[in-house]
């Protein structure tokens, strides 16, 4: 039954084969985040590469992956929990995300052990913390001790660098933000570990100076927008939806059984033109490679297919179409699951 998404296993194994290449390379450690594909199976591949401790984004996925043997888990997220359930992680190596004070006293008011990394802002905007504010840090450190809530070091997210397309400015980011974490060290204890996240700095950078752990996720399926930005190869990309042609309307444009409840709505403007999606296959009797056929538009079902090249691309109604994705991790989460060399293979509820 169509759409299904299709995951290229091999292609898969190569990516996190690279990274933790280079994780090995610069003696960091790997705490991969498995939001990108909340998957048990896609989840044991990376103990094929030594990695033992993960990222998740909420107590539910924590839990998910417990149940599956993940011993080491980090959320990378300022939860609020109830006592009940960190209780339930009392016998694994359960950490979390500190943004803020109001955050600290409730996890203090719980009396439950609860082990935490400070979350730091790079100039991105998603927390409170600037991570130069060095008083502020001391002072939420200060506040935590002596008590429940043990402060292990410091995680942040470089988010800038999905806006950039450019290696130099993604380069001259990640170094800044390096630069940033050793000063954080000096000042505040060379035992607070550090967690840097973006998939683009760890893809492309070669320098982690102060920098203990990377945390990255979308690398292990890659997708149009990173390959926009730099951080990979389209051959690197793992994901393909397999959708139906269900109308032609004119000779350069198609409706497909595809939409923002399969693909989510991220986009991406290359050549003045917005994208959901890039065709690299029909799909008939055999599989042939097109070119410059897109994504275009997208309601909740439906999707506009466009040829926006100069030659014609042969596709009718009753054709399958395979495609390119521009955002894989909101891709995975709308569908569910992944066809793995013909087996369906379902993510956490």
């Amino acid at each position: 039954m169509l759409p299904k998404l299709h995951l290229n296993k091999e292609q898969c194994l190569l990516n996190i084969q690279k990274m933790a290449s280079k994780a090995a390379a610069h003696q960091l450690e790997m705490w991969p985040h498995f939001k990108t594909h909340q998957s048990a199976e896609v989840g044991n591949w990376f103990r094929e590469f030594g990695v033992e401790c993960i990222t998740v984004s909420s107590l539910k996925m924590a839990r998910y992956f417990a149940e599956n043997g993940w011993q080491n888990i980090h959320i990378a997220f300022p939860i609020w929990p109830i006592q009940l359930e960190l209780e339930y992680f009392k016998n694994l190596n359960l950490s979390f995300n500190l943004a803020n004070k109001e955050q600290l006293n409730h996890l203090q008011s719980l009396g439950v052990k609860a082990n935490c990394f400070i979350e730091l802002d790079a100039d991105y905007g998603r927390t409170s913390l600037a991570i130069n504010n060095i008083e502020g840090i001391r002072q939420l450190i200060g506040l935590a001790a002596n008590s429940n809530v043990a402060i292990k070091g410091f995680y942040v997210h470089n988010g800038k660098n999905y806006n950039y397309r450019s290696t130099q400015k993604i380069l001259e980011s990640h170094n800044q933000v390096c630069e940033l974490l050793s000063r954080l060290k000096l000042e505040l204890g060379s035992h607070l570990k550090t967690i840097m996240g973006d998939t683009p700095g760890c893809s492309l950078a070669n320098s982690f100076n102060g920098v203990d752990a990377i945390s990255a996720g979308n690398f292990v399926f890659y997708d149009i927008m990173q390959e926009h930005i730099g951080s990979c190869h389209s051959t690197e990309q793992v994901l393909e939806l397999e959708c139906q042609v269900v109308d032609q309307i004119n000779a350069q444009k198609w409706v497909v059984h595809c939409g923002s409840v399969h693909l989510s709505k991220d986009a991406l403007t290359i050549n003045n033109q917005t994208i959901f999606g890039k065709a690299v296959a029909r799909i008939r009797d055999e599989r042939i490679p097109i070119q410059n056929a897109f994504l275009t538009s997208l309601s909740q079902e439906h999707g506009i297919l466009e040829n926006v090249g100069k030659t014609t691309v042969d596709v009718k109604a009753g054709d399958r179409i395979a495609l390119q994705v521009v955002h894989s991790c909101l891709t995975a989460a709308c569908m569910g699951g992944f066809w793995i060399n013909n087996r369906y293979f379902g993510q956490f509820e």
